[in-house]
């Protein structure tokens, strides 16, 4: 079974609910986190990911005593790293299972560029 909750706030207490509701039987497998619209996270790592390359790849070409040349080639992964998170149900009465969610995305580029001169 899986289930999304969009209230991270109360997400502890939803799955304390459920965990009564079933008992010792209940199992959670696993917690994850994620975005729902990350298309401008990603845009932004990919920037960052192009920037970085293009700054090596001129700093190469300058230690070579050379200059960077066009782009020969160009290969991306988009990633979405586990959340780290904490999930341990505290010893109070009143509390409910702790969320500590954490998402981010990672763009990593590998690009060919030629050297000139």
């Amino acid at each position: 079974m899986r289930a999304t909750i969009t209230d991270i706030a109360g997400g502890g207490k939803i799955i304390d609910s459920a965990a009564d509701a079933v008992g010792d039987t209940v199992r959670v497998n696993g917690i994850s986190f994620g975005i729902k619209d990350d298309k401008t996270l990603v845009e932004a790592a990919r920037e960052a990911a192009w920037n970085d390359a293009r700054a090596k790849a001129e700093q190469l070409a300058g230690l070579a005593g050379r200059k960077r040349g066009p782009v020969m080639s160009v290969s991306e992964t988009v990633g979405r790293p586990p959340a780290p998170m904490q999930l341990a149900r505290l010893q109070a009465a009143d509390s409910s299972t702790p969320l500590q969610p954490g998402s981010a995305v990672s763009v990593s580029l590998e690009v060919d560029f030629s050297f000139q001169g």
